[in-house]
């Protein structure tokens, strides 16, 4: 695939991540103010991942080898965090390890030059009701996702570095 289009590719996906985060950002702002709330945090979280994910694969597009989309496609399907990342140095973004773990949920551990932090399973928060878990409660669930947002914004940047230099 030539370069032209895979900047094309990444621009969207980097650009849908902005849009989610900026959304995020105004629901903590104005609705999920506080700490853990049955009725926002799942999606709070299946938001996160999501555009998490959507950054991730907007660098894994600009490295990927492959001839075609659909192969970039099918080569980056899944939500599985860890296991996208693992074929590829993501250092020149400030990703220097993401690690899955498991507690009662499975998880993610970002670890980064601008600070660590965690990123549910998406597809561990959209199923947990087939389990009686409960998530703990996080008195600072808001104020914590912020600044994790704040992190992820950094990565954007070094990655529109990138697509700007393709």
């Amino acid at each position: 695939m030539s370069s032209k289009k895979k900047t094309k590719l990444s621009n969207r996906l980097i650009s849908r991540a902005e849009g989610g985060i900026a959304f995020l950002e105004q629901c903590l702002e104005k609705i999920h103010t506080q700490g853990t709330d049955p009725a926002y945090s799942r999606s709070i979280y299946i938001l996160h991942s999501y555009n998490f994910e959507l950054v991730l694969k907007s660098r894994l597009v600009l490295l990927s080898k492959k001839k075609t989309i659909r192969e970039i496609d099918k080569d980056h399907r899944g939500h599985d965090l860890e296991k996208l990342s693992e074929h590829e140095n993501l250092n020149n973004i400030g990703i220097i390890k993401i690690k899955q773990y498991t507690t009662k949920f499975k998880r993610y551990k970002i670890k980064t030059i601008y600070g660590d932090f965690t990123i549910q399973d998406m597809v561990d928060v959209r199923y947990d009701y087939f389990e009686s878990k409960l998530r703990q409660t996080d008195h600072y669930e808001s104020k914590r996702i912020k600044k994790e947002l704040s992190i992820m914004k950094n990565i954007i940047e070094k990655i529109k570095v990138l697509i700007s230099e393709q």
